[in-house]
């Protein structure tokens, strides 16, 4: 019998955030599409509780604070290059949802700060108007604050308001926060590249869709992802470059999502590899027609040829 793909805090969710960042490189990710905070640092500092994991790196800072009622589930959604893939690890919590501010608010000083520079500074929430994250920043900078105090009880999150231009010059510390978790980012705002370590993106066209994640993600119906791990990935490195194909990376998502992956994936994915190693095109079914059917069809198609080249031993461990 399979695991439950929800299982308690007291089963490791927290160990397995842990040794996500700590020992296999993954990053985290609190956001929705068109506004999103990445966690990637190397040589981190860690702090440890029962309920609480705190890491302090160069570019940016997480905290994550469990209280019982979360739950986690594993996903592959196809990437743009049509023989690769992400990975993915989405924290949910059904019954908690974030403040959905929909113009900015000054919220005050941040006594939350995980940095200790920055705690007391005045923290004011940009306003995104979604239930799975708030969009916020924080300055100690007087012409940032004064102008941010200017625009406040207004819609500033659209195409060319001239707050967001302000915003990418002054590069004020993001503070991105869900319901479980606080990301702040102190590297400055790259306008022509993504730049490497703990970054932000805010792209208010892709806002526009109000959505919470990409609809092309397997995950459970009604879900709202609150923090997201980015395990290793078994075809990009860390930069989004392609690479070898690592059969141990492989491998250890495979484990990830077999125990919480979305159980009518796991087993359609499975049913499909199973005809491509037979050779055989997989028979069109009712498993097929349905959206996670589909799902799993095509990612079990991009790859059968990474698992018949791991088993010639062509690949990277």
């Amino acid at each position: 019998m399979r695991a439950s793909p929800n299982p308690p805090v007291s089963d490791g969710l927290l160990d397995l955030i842990y040794s996500q960042l700590h020992d296999h490189g993954a990053g985290l990710s609190i956001g929705c599409l068109g506004a999103l905070a990445e966690f990637h640092e190397t040589g981190a500092h860690y702090q440890r509780s029962a309920h609480t994991l705190t890491v302090i790196g160069e570019h940016g800072a997480v905290t994550v604070g469990l209280s019982g009622d979360e739950h986690f589930c594993a996903y592959e959604a196809p990437s743009s290059h049509g023989d690769a893939w992400q990975v993915g690890i989405a924290l949910l919590a059904p019954s908690r949802r974030g403040a959905a501010r929909n113009t900015l608010t000054e919220l005050g000083a941040d006594h939350d700060a995980i940095a200790k520079q920055g705690r007391g500074l005045p923290l004011f929430d940009l306003g995104l108007a979604m239930p799975n994250v708030d969009y916020c920043v924080r300055s100690g900078d007087a012409q940032v604050i004064a102008a941010l105090r200017a625009h406040c009880g207004e819609t500033v999150v659209t195409p060319g308001h001239a707050l967001l231009t302000l915003l990418i010059e002054a590069s004020p510390t993001r503070v991105v926060v869900s319901p479980v978790a606080r990301i702040e980012v102190y590297q400055t705002i790259a306008r022509d590249h993504t730049p490497q370590g703990s970054h932000t993106h805010l792209l208010p066209d892709l806002l526009a869709r109000r959505r919470t994640h990409a609809a092309n993600l397997p995950l459970p119906k009604g879900a709202l992802p609150l923090l997201t791990i980015h395990p290793e990935n078994p075809v990009f490195d860390d930069l989004g470059r392609r690479r070898p194909f690592s059969a141990a990376a492989f491998a250890r998502f495979e484990a990830l999502l077999e125990r919480h992956g979305v159980p009518e994936y796991v087993l359609a994915k499975s049913h499909y590899r199973a005809a491509f190693a037979d050779g055989q095109a997989p028979a069109v079914d009712a498993e097929s027609h349905t959206r996670i059917g589909r799902a799993a069809l095509r990612m079990a198609r991009r790859q059968a040829p990474y698992l018949s080249l791991s088993q010639h031993g062509a690949v990277h461990a």
